[in-house]
């Protein structure tokens, strides 16, 4: 089931407002669109299942994740070229751009139907907003495509908030068994988010 988030304008990244001063500091809104979707799910599924065989779509988000592997690896080179020999590396970096923009139309057609949305996140966890009720404590599974790179992130979650609020709720969750290359996508967002705040 998908949960759809109203979104807002401006390009900024801004800290989103939260009850607490711990998350007030942790959160940050990503002004950018995501393709988010959450499903609930029970104990028994967290516990036997990794939230990749829930969530997943098989060879699409295979290839999302493999995109993303690669784009994380060449950062570094990348980095590096552009500082010793400025005209190659822009070079290979647009060839990189063009090869990149082909390989992920392929792959968002698959992803189309999904809502684009805005959610507050750290590197705990998530708000958003839902259209029912998620008991506290319950379970969800998470699939995030953060754009325009489409770096996806799939994880367990477990409700820690939810409140009712104008026809809708604010859900605020933590994330349950996060595989250490889903916390370094997020890491990354996170730390462009800053960067543009």
């Amino acid at each position: 089931m998908t949960m759809k988030h109203p979104s807002s304008h401006g390009s900024s990244t801004t800290k989103t407002t939260a009850p607490s001063t711990k998350e007030r500091r942790e959160f940050f809104r990503i002004d950018d669109d995501v393709i988010f979707d959450v499903q609930p799910v029970d104990k028994q599924t967290v516990d036997t299942l990794p939230a990749i065989d829930v969530a997943s779509d098989g060879p699409s988000w295979q290839a999302l994740e493999a995109l993303s592997a690669l784009d994380q690896k060449t950062q570094h080179f990348a980095s590096a070229l552009n500082t010793k020999q400025p005209a190659l590396g822009q070079y290979l970096s647009l060839i990189n751009d063009k090869i990149d923009l082909i390989a992920r139309h392929s792959v968002f057609s698959h992803y189309q139907h999904l809502p684009k949305t805005r959610i507050s996140l750290s590197e705990d966890g998530l708000a958003f907003k839902s259209p029912r009720m998620l008991y506290k404590n319950s379970f969800i599974v998470v699939r995030i495509i953060f754009l325009p790179h489409f770096a996806p992130v799939v994880s367990f979650a477990q409700v820690i908030r939810c409140e009712s609020r104008d026809n809708s709720y604010n859900v605020a969750a933590k994330f349950y068994q996060l595989a250490p290359s889903q916390q370094q996508v997020i890491v990354n967002t996170l730390i462009k988010a800053q960067q543009r705040a």
